[in-house]
C-alpha cells in the first residue's frame, strides 16, 4: 500500500497498513473480498482522518487493530489512540473479547448495498423453467452455500413460490448460472448450509 496517499492523513495511511493484515480485517474479507478494501479505503479518504470517520468505522478499524495485539498506549505507531477515548477502548476490547458485535452489524445500509452487489449474472437455462420467475440481476442474493461454494437465490416458481438457487463460482464477477429448483439439490452429496431465508 502507497504509505504517501495525499487523500488522506499519513496517520491514518499508516494505520490502514495494520489494519489490512490484521486477523479480525482478514476474517471480513474472506466474505467481502476486494470490495471491502474498496469500501474501507473510500470511507477513510472521505474522512481524511481517523477522528472524521463514522464512529462505526472507527470500531471496526479500532477492532481490527486490536485483534493485531496492540493493546497499550506505549506500543509504539500506534495511531488508533489519537481519535478514541478510554471509553471508547474499552469498548472496543469488550466487544473483540465477547465477539457481541460483527462487522456486518457496524454497516449502514448503504455500506451493505456496494458489499452485497455482484457482478452481472446471467441465467443460462431459463428456458428450461417457463414458470418461473427470475430475479434481475441486480436482484440475485446469496442465501448460503453448498459444497465450498456460494449458493445463490435466482428466482421463485410460480404458484408455490419454490426457491429457484444456483451455484455460483465467481460472486465480484460477470458469470453464467445454471438454475435449479431448490428442492432438487437436497439429493445431493454436497452439504448444504442456507444462512438466510427464503
Amino acid at each position: 500500500m502507497d504509505t504517501t496517499n495525499n487523500n488522506m492523513h499519513a496517520s491514518l495511511d499508516r494505520m490502514l497498513v495494520r489494519v489490512f493484515k490484521s486477523p479480525v480485517y482478514l476474517d471480513a474479507a474472506q466474505f467481502f473480498g476486494d470490495k471491502l478494501k474498496t469500501l474501507v479505503m473510500k470511507k477513510c479518504v472521505e474522512a481524511y482522518t481517523f477522528e472524521k470517520l463514522d464512529k462505526n468505522w472507527q470500531m471496526f478499524l479500532g477492532a481490527c487493530l486490536y485483534s493485531t495485539g496492540m493493546r497499550s498506549k506505549a506500543e509504539p505507531d500506534y495511531p488508533l489512540y489519537s481519535g478514541l477515548t478510554e471509553e471508547q477502548i474499552k469498548a472496543i476490547q469488550s466487544h473483540i473479547k465477547e465477539s457481541s458485535v460483527t462487522f456486518e452489524e457496524l454497516l449502514e445500509d448503504e455500506d451493505k448495498a456496494f458489499l452485497f452487489t455482484y457482478g452481472t449474472k446471467i441465467i443460462t437455462n431459463k428456458d428450461r423453467y417457463p414458470n418461473v420467475e427470475f430475479l434481475p440481476s441486480n436482484e440475485i442474493t446469496q442465501i448460503g452455500d453448498i459444497g465450498g461454494t456460494t449458493l445463490l437465490l435466482v428466482g421463485r416458481e410460480q404458484g408455490t413460490n419454490a426457491p429457484m438457487v444456483a451455484r455460483s463460482y465467481e460472486m465480484d464477477s460477470d458469470e453464467e448460472l445454471f438454475a435449479i429448483p431448490l428442492y432438487e439439490l437436497l439429493n445431493s452429496q454436497d452439504l448444504i448450509n442456507i444462512t438466510e431465508e427464503i
